[in-house]
């Protein structure tokens, strides 16, 4: 059902407002993923962010699929893939049952809320930013349960990468300890 929804973001093309900030217009994005373009995703504030993990995902993705932006879109399609399944097995490690969890997690997915973030190449942050901070809460969850301490080290990775990603993420520490 996500496929037959947002499949068609592949003939999409870019919106003139911040899509020319962050791919068409971007001169270190344009030149694909170097050194030199790493550099300055860490150490530059440009459209009004500093967020590392999203500028480094453009230069990736120009890398790969160049001027064509249908590639670019997909990869926000399967971004949102993946965080619909993250739903389902947080939900899951909440004690939903597995019908309920999975008819939640198709809820988010097929939901119109978030069709900016799939069809919108700027948004990639978003679908990037979840993605991580999906994956800190499940994490969490685990480290909670096992106390590992692998697991507060990769849970602590997964959140700063989302930081860098989008800085929404600012308040899940205070969300946890609740």
């Amino acid at each position: 059902s996500v496929l037959a929804i947002y499949l068609q973001v592949a003939s999409h093309r870019p919106i003139p407002f911040d899509d020319s900030l962050y791919l068409t217009g971007n001169a270190w994005v344009l030149r694909g993923l170097t050194w030199d373009g790493v550099v300055w995703a860490f150490t530059n504030v440009d459209a009004a962010n500093w967020h590392p993990v999203t500028w480094i995902s453009h230069m990736v993705d120009q890398q790969i699929f160049g001027a064509t932006t249908g590639g670019h879109m997909i990869e926000n399609l399967f971004w949102h893939i993946g965080n619909s399944y993250l739903v389902f097995r947080l939900l899951q490690a909440l004690g939903v049952s597995r019908l309920l969890a999975l008819a939640l997690a198709l809820v988010f997915a097929c939901h119109p809320l978030n069709v900016e973030s799939v069809a919108w190449l700027s948004q990639r942050k978003n679908q990037l930013s979840t993605f991580m901070l999906l994956g800190t809460v499940l994490l969490y969850l685990e480290w909670r349960d096992t106390g590992r301490r692998l697991t507060l080290v990769l849970l602590t990775i997964a959140y700063a990468v989302s930081l860098m990603a989008k800085a929404m993420g600012v308040t899940l520490p205070l969300t946890l300890a609740v």
